[in-house]
Formats: C-alpha cells, sequence, structure tokens
C-alpha cells in the first residue's frame, strides 16, 4: 500500500507496473467531467486512462421487465 496524493500514488504506481491502462470512476454528480484527480492522472500518465461512470452516477433502473409500460 503507498501513501501520498491520490493521482501521484496512481501514476507513479501504473509506471512503476508498466500498467497498460488506468480506469478511472468519474466524480459522483459529474458522470463526464474529471474530477481534480482523474485530472492529474489524464495529463500525468504514460498510458491511455479510462474514465467511467461511477456506479452512483450510473443511469437508475427500475425492476420493470422491458416492454411494461408503467401506468
Amino acid at each position: 500500500m503507498s501513501e501520498g496524493l491520490a493521482g501521484h500514488v496512481i501514476v507513479e504506481t501504473a509506471r512503476q507496473t508498466h500498467a497498460q491502462l488506468i480506469v478511472l470512476a468519474a466524480s459522483p454528480g459529474k458522470p463526464m467531467l474529471p474530477g481534480t484527480v482523474s485530472q492529474y492522472v489524464l495529463y500525468k500518465a504514460d498510458c491511455p486512462v479510462m474514465l467511467v461512470p461511477s456506479s452512483s452516477s450510473a443511469p437508475q433502473t427500475t425492476d420493470q421487465p422491458k416492454g411494461d409500460v408503467p401506468r
């Protein structure tokens, strides 16, 4: 386990392990805007970075089967 600023630790760990891809979750409430950690990693990483929606910012689903129309 490493200690330090999250962005720095992510970038340094990726370099040390020769990562081919870094996947980060977007900040909740801003699904397509990178937060400060994501921005740091996007600019400093030597490999591609994929930013995906966090589970709290993902579209909500219902238990209703497809094809049924709510009344």
